[in-house]
């Protein structure tokens, strides 16, 4: 049996459902993860993870 860890980061915007992963590498910490997400246009605000849709204020 393989078991294999995958990371993911989840839109905050109710009810978006959008994600950004999983992680390249089983090792790939969740600040590394965040790292890659930013350069996708993913952004962090007020606490909140923000696909691009809803970090530019978009309301898909």
């Amino acid at each position: 049996m393989t078991v294999a860890v995958y990371r993911r980061l989840w839109c905050d915007h109710k009810p978006c459902g959008s994600w950004h992963g999983p992680a390249d590498l089983p090792g790939e910490t969740a600040a590394e993860l965040r790292r890659t997400a930013r350069s996708a246009g993913w952004r962090r605000k007020n606490g909140k993870d923000l696909c691009p849709d809803h970090a530019a204020g978009g309301t898909r």
